[in-house]
Formats: structure tokens, sequence, C-alpha cells
């Protein structure tokens, strides 16, 4: 248990940080149901992809058509991540 202790407060003494990663996130209109909001689905790709380059991961964006779809492929110490958008 001492090692989710430690989890805890790492992310206790980080609350700021996470709530500012949200409160920056959620204020892109990145909803990629809506046709309109297109290009910000687009700049939240951006901005993952980002935030995984600083974590060390090799990210690759690819535009796959006109239907937004996307895909952002992360491979190195973090997961692989594939997201498509309908």
């Amino acid at each position: 248990m001492a090692h989710l202790e430690k989890i805890y407060k790492y992310i206790d003494d980080n609350q700021q940080l996470y709530v500012k990663r949200l409160s920056d996130a959620v204020a892109i209109r990145s909803v990629s149901a809506w046709p309109e909001t297109r290009d910000e689905v687009i700049k939240m790709m951006h901005v993952v992809a980002d935030q995984l380059k600083e974590l060390q991961c090799t990210v690759d964006l690819m535009d796959i058509g006109e239907h937004l779809h996307f895909v952002l492929c992360a491979v190195g110490p973090c997961a692989f991540i594939s997201v498509a958008l309908v």
C-alpha cells in the first residue's frame, strides 16, 4: 500500500497542474460529432500529440480523409493510442 500513498501524494502535489490541463482541454470545443468543430478537433489532436511528445513518445498524426477521421499513434513509454473521429 505504500506505493499507492506515493501515487496519491504525487497527484495531490500536482493538483494545480491537472486542473490547468483539464481547463485548457475543455476550453477547446473538440466535439467530433459536430462537423462545425472539425478545426477544434484537429487542434485538440495536436495539443494531445504535443503532451505525449513531452513524455518522450513518438507521435504520428495522419489525416485519413474528409470524413473527420484522424488517428493518433503513440509509441514509447506511453501506450498506443488510436482515435477515429466520425
